[in-house]
């Protein structure tokens, strides 16, 4: 079995005075795939420490290989739909069981190596 490692919590560790946002850059400039939780609210700023919309930003730029997990109907923020617009997705509802396409879509970027 391949062994996989994973960047989780930005905030672990941190004690709440860590560099949050240059652990997300880094860890976003090493990653082969990002797995993005995309909530209604995901690409919304919200102070400058960190954010989603940050974050996205980073991603795009960087053309990083993601597997989207659409948690939601749609986007209140109009950047994050319009980035994300066109690109895969698996769905996933609070409260559902994983959806077994979401292993399968994780490992085929990896395997892809994009």
């Amino acid at each position: 079995m391949k062994q996989i490692t994973a960047f989780l919590d930005p905030t672990e560790g941190s004690g709440g005075g860590g560099n949050v946002w240059g652990s997300i850059v880094d860890n976003i400039q090493h990653c082969k795939v990002a797995v993005v939780l995309c909530t209604a609210t995901y690409g919304r700023e919200t102070n400058h420490f960190y954010d989603t919309r940050g974050e996205l930003a980073q991603l795009v730029r960087r053309r990083k290989p993601m597997v989207l997990v659409k948690m939601c109907d749609r986007y209140d923020q109009e950047y994050a739909a319009s980035a994300l617009e066109g690109l895969e997705y698996v769905e996933w509802a609070v409260g559902a069981p994983l959806p077994d396409r979401l292993v399968a879509s994780i490992e085929r970027e990896l395997k892809d190596g994009r």
